[in-house]
């Protein structure tokens, strides 16, 4: 009897413990347009969080005067299409490229 309360009491906990685990990697889990993608996408993906895989275009980096707000153009890794502007997250590098 003791054992049987113990096998049921250790599939609970794995069970849980599987869900919380999957239930993480969903939320964690990223998906990253391209510059050409992003560009492609409709109106509804505006007011978004969206992460973008590109380039901060050199020399096009503007930030307003309190520095809440900074504007860039982002480009395709090779240079190509370009996106007009956004905001900087705060783990944002200019001039790297993460291919």
């Amino acid at each position: 009897m003791r054992k049987k309360k113990f096998i049921i009491g250790g599939i609970i906990v794995f069970l849980a413990l599987g869900y919380l685990g999957y239930t993480g990697i969903q939320g964690a889990a990223t998906y990253y347009y391209t510059v050409a993608e992003l560009g492609q996408q409709d109106s509804a993906i505006y007011g978004k969080n969206v992460r973008v895989n590109g380039v901060v275009a050199p020399d096009s980096v503007v930030s307003e005067a309190q520095g809440t707000l900074l504007k860039f153009n982002i480009t395709d890794a090779d240079g190509g299409q370009s996106l007009p502007e956004g905001t900087v997250p705060a783990i944002g590098r200019f001039g790297a490229g993460d291919t």
